[in-house]
Protein backbone atom coordinates (compact mmCIF):
# COMPACT_ATOMS: atom_id res chain seq x y z
CA UNK A 1 0.00 0.00 0.00
CA UNK A 2 1.28 3.61 -0.76
CA UNK A 3 0.26 7.18 -0.38
CA UNK A 4 0.44 9.72 -3.72
CA UNK A 5 1.00 13.01 -3.19
CA UNK A 6 1.15 15.72 -6.13
CA UNK A 7 3.74 17.71 -6.56
CA UNK A 8 3.50 21.13 -7.46
CA UNK A 9 2.82 22.43 -10.69
CA UNK A 10 1.97 25.63 -12.56
CA UNK A 11 -0.04 28.16 -10.42
CA UNK A 12 -1.89 30.05 -13.34
CA UNK A 13 -3.02 26.45 -14.60
CA UNK A 14 -3.68 25.60 -10.90
CA UNK A 15 -4.16 27.98 -8.24
CA UNK A 16 -5.91 26.48 -5.47
CA UNK A 17 -3.33 23.83 -5.13
CA UNK A 18 -0.46 26.72 -5.33
CA UNK A 19 -2.17 28.44 -2.71
CA UNK A 20 -2.60 24.97 -0.78
CA UNK A 21 1.02 24.86 -1.10
CA UNK A 22 2.05 28.32 -0.10
CA UNK A 23 -0.53 27.69 3.13
CA UNK A 24 0.90 24.98 4.15
CA UNK A 25 4.31 25.56 3.32
CA UNK A 26 4.68 22.48 1.24
CA UNK A 27 6.45 21.09 -1.61
CA UNK A 28 2.92 18.61 -2.18
CA UNK A 29 -0.97 19.42 -2.72
CA UNK A 30 -2.77 16.88 -3.08
CA UNK A 31 -2.77 13.31 -1.70
CA UNK A 32 -4.27 9.98 -2.76
CA UNK A 33 -4.79 6.34 -1.22
CA UNK A 34 -2.53 4.34 -4.18
CA UNK A 35 -3.50 0.11 -4.09
CA UNK A 36 -1.21 -2.27 -5.11
CA UNK A 37 -3.49 -2.83 -8.73
CA UNK A 38 -2.89 0.62 -9.29
CA UNK A 39 -6.03 2.20 -8.27
CA UNK A 40 -6.56 5.16 -6.27
CA UNK A 41 -8.72 6.49 -3.88
CA UNK A 42 -8.82 9.90 -2.63
CA UNK A 43 -11.22 13.62 -3.18
CA UNK A 44 -11.21 16.55 -5.33
CA UNK A 45 -13.21 19.82 -5.09
CA UNK A 46 -14.92 18.98 -8.69
CA UNK A 47 -16.19 15.02 -7.50
CA UNK A 48 -15.57 14.38 -4.26
CA UNK A 49 -14.59 10.84 -2.71
CA UNK A 50 -14.27 8.62 -5.71
CA UNK A 51 -12.13 6.04 -7.14
CA UNK A 52 -9.63 6.48 -9.96
CA UNK A 53 -7.47 3.93 -12.40
CA UNK A 54 -3.89 5.52 -11.18
CA UNK A 55 -4.26 7.50 -14.62
CA UNK A 56 -3.26 10.93 -13.40
CA UNK A 57 -0.12 9.89 -11.56
CA UNK A 58 2.26 11.24 -13.90
CA UNK A 59 6.22 10.80 -13.17
CA UNK A 60 7.74 14.46 -12.29
CA UNK A 61 4.01 15.26 -10.78
CA UNK A 62 3.65 12.16 -8.15
CA UNK A 63 5.75 10.98 -5.48
CA UNK A 64 4.57 7.57 -4.08
CA UNK A 65 5.13 6.49 -0.26
CA UNK A 66 5.50 2.89 0.45
CA UNK A 67 3.49 2.46 3.79
CA UNK A 68 3.85 -1.38 4.00
CA UNK A 69 1.88 -4.50 3.61
CA UNK A 70 -1.85 -3.46 4.89
CA UNK A 71 -4.72 -5.30 4.54
CA UNK A 72 -6.09 -3.48 0.85
CA UNK A 73 -9.27 -5.30 1.44
CA UNK A 74 -10.46 -3.57 4.92
CA UNK A 75 -8.63 -0.36 3.30
CA UNK A 76 -11.06 -0.78 0.13
CA UNK A 77 -14.29 -1.63 2.55
CA UNK A 78 -13.85 1.78 4.77
CA UNK A 79 -13.38 3.18 1.40
CA UNK A 80 -16.69 2.17 -0.11
CA UNK A 81 -18.30 3.41 2.81
CA UNK A 82 -17.34 7.36 2.41
CA UNK A 83 -17.26 7.11 -1.80
CA UNK A 84 -19.65 9.89 -2.70
CA UNK A 85 -18.97 11.66 -0.02
CA UNK A 86 -18.64 15.72 -1.23
CA UNK A 87 -15.18 17.32 -0.94
CA UNK A 88 -15.76 20.32 1.97
CA UNK A 89 -15.25 23.41 0.23
CA UNK A 90 -15.99 25.74 2.67
CA UNK A 91 -13.83 23.84 5.01
CA UNK A 92 -11.03 24.42 2.84
CA UNK A 93 -11.55 27.95 2.44
CA UNK A 94 -11.57 27.75 6.27
CA UNK A 95 -8.02 25.81 6.85
CA UNK A 96 -6.70 28.04 4.22
CA UNK A 97 -7.12 31.29 6.66
CA UNK A 98 -6.22 29.45 9.46
CA UNK A 99 -9.40 29.04 11.10
CA UNK A 100 -8.94 25.27 12.08
CA UNK A 101 -11.69 23.87 13.31
CA UNK A 102 -10.11 20.21 15.01
CA UNK A 103 -13.47 19.39 16.09
CA UNK A 104 -14.90 18.84 12.55
CA UNK A 105 -15.56 15.19 11.70
CA UNK A 106 -17.10 15.43 9.09
CA UNK A 107 -14.95 17.13 6.68
CA UNK A 108 -13.44 15.47 3.30
CA UNK A 109 -10.32 17.30 2.08
CA UNK A 110 -7.79 14.64 0.62
CA UNK A 111 -5.29 14.58 3.49
CA UNK A 112 -7.89 14.21 5.99
CA UNK A 113 -9.76 11.15 4.05
CA UNK A 114 -6.63 8.93 3.54
CA UNK A 115 -5.87 9.45 7.08
CA UNK A 116 -9.15 8.81 8.56
CA UNK A 117 -9.18 5.79 6.35
CA UNK A 118 -5.61 4.43 7.21
CA UNK A 119 -6.42 4.98 11.18
CA UNK A 120 -9.57 2.92 10.99
CA UNK A 121 -8.72 -0.15 8.55
CA UNK A 122 -5.31 -0.30 9.33
CA UNK A 123 -4.60 1.40 12.32
CA UNK A 124 -1.88 3.61 11.06
CA UNK A 125 -1.33 7.44 11.81
CA UNK A 126 -3.30 6.65 14.66
CA UNK A 127 -1.87 9.98 16.61
CA UNK A 128 -2.94 12.00 13.56
CA UNK A 129 -5.73 14.20 13.88
CA UNK A 130 -7.59 13.48 10.47
CA UNK A 131 -9.45 17.05 10.45
CA UNK A 132 -6.21 19.93 10.52
CA UNK A 133 -4.08 17.47 8.22
CA UNK A 134 -2.43 19.14 5.19
CA UNK A 135 -1.19 16.93 2.18
CA UNK A 136 2.37 18.24 3.47
CA UNK A 137 1.80 16.95 6.88
CA UNK A 138 0.54 13.48 5.79
CA UNK A 139 3.54 13.25 3.04
CA UNK A 140 6.32 14.14 6.42
CA UNK A 141 4.34 11.37 8.14
CA UNK A 142 4.61 8.75 5.16
CA UNK A 143 8.13 9.43 4.25
CA UNK A 144 9.22 8.70 8.57
CA UNK A 145 6.92 5.72 8.16
CA UNK A 146 8.86 4.70 4.95
CA UNK A 147 12.53 5.54 6.30
CA UNK A 148 11.35 3.13 9.29
CA UNK A 149 9.92 0.01 7.26
CA UNK A 150 13.59 0.43 5.16
CA UNK A 151 15.31 0.49 8.55
CA UNK A 152 13.85 -3.03 9.35
CA UNK A 153 15.97 -6.23 9.30
CA UNK A 154 15.10 -8.39 7.09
Amino acid sequence: MRLAFKLGGDPLLHPVEAVIEWRTNSQVCHAELLFANGETFSTELSVGARYTNGSQLLPGQWECVELGPLDEDAIRERCDLLRGRSYDALGLVAYLLDCKDPDARERSFCAMLCVQILQQAANVFRFAQPSVISPGELYLMAKAREEALLQRPA
